[in-house]
């Protein structure tokens, strides 16, 4: 494998790679920076861009740095997803059960 032969100590590639392991450009600073100013302004964001372009990495990254005593993450991977599924689904994901 070629973690041996580059003699790694982990695949770099992998989509679980720790968040304290990534490489840093310019444009992830960026992003990161957008996504303190929506937490530091209790703000809400939308996070578009290409496939693979780091999203869900940025989100990743952003979770593992939270306050878990005053943030609980929520991820919902869902897109097809009508708008009382997505209510629902929510609901679910913070503990709660919907009454409808």
């Amino acid at each position: 494998m070629f973690t041996q032969y580059f003699d790694l100590k982990f695949n770099p590639f992998d989509k679980e790679i720790p968040t304290d392991k990534l490489f840093s450009s310019r444009d992830s600073k960026e992003l990161d920076s957008r996504l303190r100013y929506m937490l530091d302004s209790r703000g809400i964001c939308l996070i578009v861009g290409e496939p693979g372009s780091g999203k869900s990495t940025a989100l990743r990254k952003l979770c593992d740095n939270l306050n878990r005593s005053l943030y609980k993450p929520c991820y919902l991977p869902l897109t097809t997803l009508t708008v009382k599924e997505f209510y629902q689904a929510m609901a679910a994901l913070l503990g709660e059960t919907p009454s409808h």
